[in-house]
């Protein structure tokens, strides 16, 4: 245990940095870049909270994949491991291993299942602090780099965002591959001397989505190259 502390204290502190956090609270006030994070975080929950609104009435949308996360999910906190109610016509068991889909996905909704949840509120929350953690750090990341200005448009884009606001209402691994892939370069921004941190972000994109697979190659030749 002892060897994460260091690795665990980097992405603490890059953390603290990416929201303008400091030791001195009152200088989170003098600090130009506190409306960049108020508008982060602010944004963040809005999206938080228009997920969970917007799945309410009838539920996540449901499709052929989100069969498998749901059934995974309820199988792995249930303790049967990442197990999917189909299986091949030839087999003699109704269920499989999955193996089509990533991991990830499922064992974040594993997590609010294993709490009590039904497994398709369990998505939406997930579904739901997925929107929260993509907005806030991409507001973030743009609000540090533009100003607060460009963040408030930034965000405004990705509200009307027909593509991303669809996926966000179906029970879908899309969105928590676009918060790991947002978590990942937020990482990179705020901790470029810790590639280390940016790797586990990315590494966490590669469980959602096979897709991860560039990020963490994008990461690798970032680190390579000598980080920020």
């Amino acid at each position: 245990m002892r060897g994460f502390g260091r690795p665990l204290t980097h992405m603490l502190t890059g953390v603290k940095s990416l929201f303008g956090v400091r030791d001195d609270a009152t200088m989170i006030w003098r600090s130009s870049l506190f409306v960049v994070r108020l508008v982060a975080l602010v944004m963040g929950s809005v999206a938080f909270a228009a997920v969970l609104f917007a799945t309410e009435p009838a539920g996540p949308g449901l499709g052929e994949s989100s069969g498998y996360y749901l059934g995974a999910a309820d199988a792995l906190a249930g303790g049967h491991g990442l197990r999917v109610p189909t299986a091949s016509w030839a087999s003699s068991d109704s269920e499989s291993t999955l193996t089509r889909y990533p991991p990830g996905f499922p064992a974040a909704v594993a997590l609010p299942v294993a709490m009590g949840l039904p497994a398709a509120q369990a998505a939406r929350l997930v579904e739901a602090l997925a929107a929260f953690v993509a907005m806030a750090m991409l507001i973030a990341v743009v609000g540090d780099a533009a100003g607060a200005g460009a963040a408030v448009l930034f965000g405004a884009a990705l509200f009307v965002t027909p593509a991303l606001v669809t996926v966000h209402l179906s029970v879908l691994s899309e969105p928590l591959f676009l918060a790991c892939v947002a978590l990942t370069l937020a990482t990179m921004v705020a901790m470029p001397e810790h590639p280390l941190a940016a790797g586990i972000c990315a590494a966490a994109a590669l469980a959602v989505g096979y897709l991860g697979i560039g990020i963490v190659l994008g990461v690798v030749a970032w680190a390579a190259a000598g980080g920020g």
